[in-house]
Formats: C-alpha cells, structure tokens, sequence
C-alpha cells in the first residue's frame, strides 16, 4: 500500500509543481520547452552530483559534463548549479580527515572534468554568427560584476518576490508538506539536508542581488525542490487516513489552480507579472493563431511576407510557431520596425502580397504607406495586435516602368 501511495503523491506533487508555468496557446511553445529544459538539468545536476560526489567514477563525471552542457544550451545561467555542485563534500563530513581530503579533491578534479566538458557544448554556440547576441542579452538580464559594485542593492526587491513566485508557481498548498519534509530531513539526515538548502539559498541570494528582471518561470526549479521535500514528508506519514487526507488537498488545490488554465487561459490564476506577460501586456500576443491562419488563406493565391515588430523571442518568434512548411507565407522580425523599413520593402509587392503586424506601437503617422486589416484584442487589459497590409502603388508603378 506504501508503494501505491508513493506513486500518486509523486504524481500529485509533480502536477502542482507544473500548476502555475502552463503556457496560453499564444505564448509559445519553445519558450515552454526552453525552461522545462533548465528544470531537468537542474533536477539531473543534483543528483549526479550526489552520485559523484559519493563514487567518484569518471563515467558519472562524463554524464554530469553531458548533463550540464545542455543545460548551459538551453539558458547560460544554469552554471550557478554546477557552481554549487563544488559543495557536494559536505556530504562526506564525519569522515576521517585523511580520507575526507582524499575524497573531496578526488571529487572536484571530476567535477571539474564535467564543467570543462559543458563549458566545450556552451562554446560551440560561438560557431553561430548570432552568439553574441547571448552575451547581449545577459547582460540585459542580469547584472555585471562592475554593474554590481556601483550599485549593489539596486535589485533587492527581488528577495521579496521569489518566495512569492516560488509559493504561486508551486501551487501554494504543497509549500506546508515541503517545509515541514525539510525540517524532517534536517531530523534524520542532517548532511543530506544542508547540502539540498545551498541550492536554496545560493540561488536565492544570487537572484536576490543580481537578476534585473524577475518572472517565475526563471525559478522554475524550485519547484522540484518544493517537490522533493513534499514527497519526503508524505512518506513519512504512518496513518493511511492522514496519506489520503494529504493527498485530496493536494488534489483540490491542483483543480482550483489548473481549471482556468486548461478551460479558460484568460483568467488563469497567474502573478501580477506572469499576466502581463503571457495574458494582458505588448508580449501575449493574443490571436497569433487567427491571424496566421488569415495569411495562409490570403497566400493560397499569392505568396505572403510578413513583417512584425520584435525578433529574438518576441510577436515574430510566435508567428513562426503557426508558420509551416509549405504554406507560402515568411516572417521577418524587426526590431525596431519604424517607416524606413517599410519604404524599403515596397519592392517585395512586385512579386508577394506584404503585411505588417505590431505587438508594441500605438500610434500609427498618417503619411505610413500602411492599411489597417484586423485588430486582435487581449483578454484583458488596453493591448492590441495590430494586423496592417503595406500599400505601395506609386512606388510598384515606378518599378515597372523601369
């Protein structure tokens, strides 16, 4: 009966842990995939880390070096959890000295074995004409050291924000069985339970201080924390009553939380932040869909370019969610997209019908060779997806008559 109820806890708390990063159908899809891959890097980090850490076998560290190296692909910041990682030797504390010295520098050499090998899958990235725009937007999300030393308590508002966001994505109700499993393994495995709370705590203070922009989807992976001492709890209960009333409230809260977001995304229980993001603000880009759908119409007769106002990440990157082989339409993102660009594409109207799309502007000059098509309004909020057709007759004739 134990084992039953281990297999549904687990799968309860997994859920809630999911609860609050469901994507609308507008967000898109990578951006999903993108931080589900940071989650399971951090989840896999730690835990070879413990097995290294206690075999030290090269093969470990070889996996660990894998492991690390598509976590650093999928987001550069996933080298504070190899950082961390260093601290795995206090699991051997108790030891004798010699042996703990032996094992402990046995361990680093390895695991610096495994951060050279994700550092090499990371620089491969510089093959790419496009790499430093990575470094761009690092810096764009998180404070240099020289930043740092100027001003550094410019971000402290975020040590509010981040157990807000961490209790909010986890799904609220599960956060009472975590603390309570962390105070259990403090009981019964000291070590073990020190060495889980660096990744609590470095993290915390380094966001804390650094990150300029917080959403909690960049926290994701303390909800595997949340997770593991929430299971840990569960097990500890004796009484199959207790087990069973643990679990319906677990339960009931992940179908509070998640009725919204799979029957009405619009009014899903999101933060403050997560619904300007993904429900109200200039990046939800409501209608993304319908709007596509309306150009691959428009392109069975004639091919299609369209325009849209943002690139890496932003309304041209969701178009591309919708745009498939074959159907005739191209995406082009620009950022910023002003009237040069348009003049500057009235030529494509020779051969293809050209439209505009903007996420970001409001205010649209009269004199712009641009005609409205459709409006995709938010669920909430005064945001808008604009849909124009760029006009050009006067300079198509001119090019014909040449």
């Amino acid at each position: 009966m134990k084992k039953h109820f281990l297999l549904l806890a687990g799968a309860a708390v997994i859920l809630a842990s999911c609860g609050g990063e469901n994507k609308t159908e507008d967000a898109g899809q990578t951006q999903a995939q993108v931080d589900s891959a940071v989650n399971a890097g951090f989840v896999w980090i730690l835990f070879f880390s413990i097995l290294l850490v206690r075999e030290r076998r090269i093969d470990f560290a070889l996996i660990l070096g894998l492991i690390g190296g598509v976590a650093l692909l999928a987001k550069s910041s996933s080298r504070m959890f190899l950082a961390i990682a260093a601290l795995a030797p206090v699991l051997l504390i108790g030891e004798k000295p010699r042996s703990l010295v032996s094992k402990t520098i046995n361990y680093w050499l390895l695991l610096g074995a495994a951060i050279f090998m994700s550092l090499i899958f990371y620089n491969v990235q510089r093959l790419s004409p496009y790499f430093h725009y990575v470094e761009l937007k690092n810096t764009t999300f998180v404070m240099t050291l020289g930043e740092f030393l100027m001003t550094p308590f410019a971000y402290v508002h975020n040590f509010g924000y981040i157990p807000l966001y961490i209790a909010w994505e986890s799904g609220w109700v599960i956060i009472v069985p975590a603390m309570l499993g962390l105070i259990l393994l403090f009981r019964k495995d000291v070590k073990l339970a020190v060495y889980l709370s660096f990744f609590l705590i470095a993290p915390y203070i380094a966001i804390g201080f650094f990150a300029k922009i917080l959403f909690p989807r960049y926290i994701l992976f303390y909800s595997t924390l949340v997770v593991i001492f929430a299971v840990y709890y569960l097990l500890q209960i004796k009484k199959q009553y207790n087990m069973i009333a643990a679990l319906f409230a677990l339960l009931f809260s992940m179908s509070v939380l998640n009725y919204a977001l799979l029957f009405d995304p619009a009014k899903a229980f999101f933060p403050p932040v997560d619904r300007g993001q993904y429900v109200e603000g200039a990046t939800a880009v409501w209608g993304a869909r319908d709007l596509m759908k309306y150009l691959q119409d428009q392109a069975k007769t004639k091919p299609v370019l369209v325009l849209a106002e943002g690139d890496f990440g932003l309304a041209a990157d969701v178009l591309k969610v919708f745009n498939y082989d074959g159907d005739n339409v191209e995406v082009k993102g620009f950022w910023p997209l002003e009237e040069a660009t348009l003049l500057e594409y009235q030529t494509e109207l020779l051969s293809r019908d050209v439209y505009v799309v903007f996420s970001h502007r409001e205010d649209f000059p009269p004199h712009w060779p641009i005609e409205l098509v459709e409006e995709y309004r938010k669920p909430a909020g005064n945001e808008i997806l604009y849909l124009f057709r760029l006009r050009g007759e006067t300079a198509v004739a001119s090019l014909r008559a040449q």
